[in-house]
């Protein structure tokens, strides 16, 4: 946990962000959460999380207009979260123009939480022992590669990752009870009843369910269901 130590404190006023006098915590925030950008960089931070990139291929940050949206929702909630993340939200469920939204691959813990919610597994007793699993699949909690935290998005999909994951998801179908309803459908073959039990918001498109069909048996097909496209893209 981070401490005040006097002794070790430089409380001489400096100028940060175009503000003077800045010498403590306080002074610091004030400073940060007082500047012009602030609003837009949270507002962006949300967008990316939730709403995911929009408008031409390949452009990596939200549209402009997004986050414009946020950032009111921000300044209108006095700089609370909630009101963002809820707007935010909104903006993917809303059936109008779909370019202002774009599916995000799902990180790692994320993921990993999700889908032993859903089969009713223990989510520690997945992870314990399984760091370097965590490692090759790119997200090992508490340790992200820099302040910003991990780069995320395509990079969730490289080979070892995915490697990784479905041995993760192996794992945690392997440690399911058999009367799980996810188990249940995926011993079916009623693929339609196991999307929506795994949180799809529409059934898995042709290619995928041919191949949850050529699994060779329950197990491999809710483990390759855990790893679809329609499953890592929220």
């Amino acid at each position: 946990a981070a401490r005040f130590v006097t002794g070790r404190h430089d409380d001489t006023r400096r100028r940060l962000l175009g503000v003077d006098g800045v010498h403590d915590v306080a002074s610091v925030i004030d400073a940060i959460v007082t500047h012009p950008e602030h609003d837009r960089f949270v507002a962006a931070r949300v967008a990316r999380e939730y709403v995911g990139a929009a408008g031409p291929e390949g452009q990596t940050t939200p549209a402009a207009d997004v986050v414009d949206e946020i950032a009111e929702a921000y300044r209108a909630a006095e700089r609370g979260l909630d009101a963002p993340i809820e707007h935010a939200l909104r903006i993917v469920a809303d059936p109008g123009p779909t370019d202002r939204h774009r599916p995000i691959v799902s990180a790692p813990i994320p993921w990993l939480v999700a889908a032993t919610r859903t089969l009713g597994v223990d989510a520690i007793d997945t992870a314990r022992g399984a760091r370097g699993r965590f490692q090759s699949m790119g997200q090992v909690p508490m340790y992200p590669p820099a302040v910003a935290g991990w780069p995320g998005e395509h990079r969730w999909l490289t080979t070892s990752a995915l490697v990784a994951r479905t041995a993760v998801a192996a794992s945690i179908v392997a440690a399911a009870a058999p009367g799980e309803p996810t188990v249940a459908a995926a011993a079916d073959g009623d693929l339609d009843r196991l999307a929506i039990l795994l949180g799809l918001p529409e059934p898995f498109s042709p290619s995928t369910e041919r191949a949850l069909r050529t699994a060779s048996d329950p197990d491999g097909r809710l483990t390759l269901a855990l790893v679809s496209p329609e499953y890592l893209l929220t």
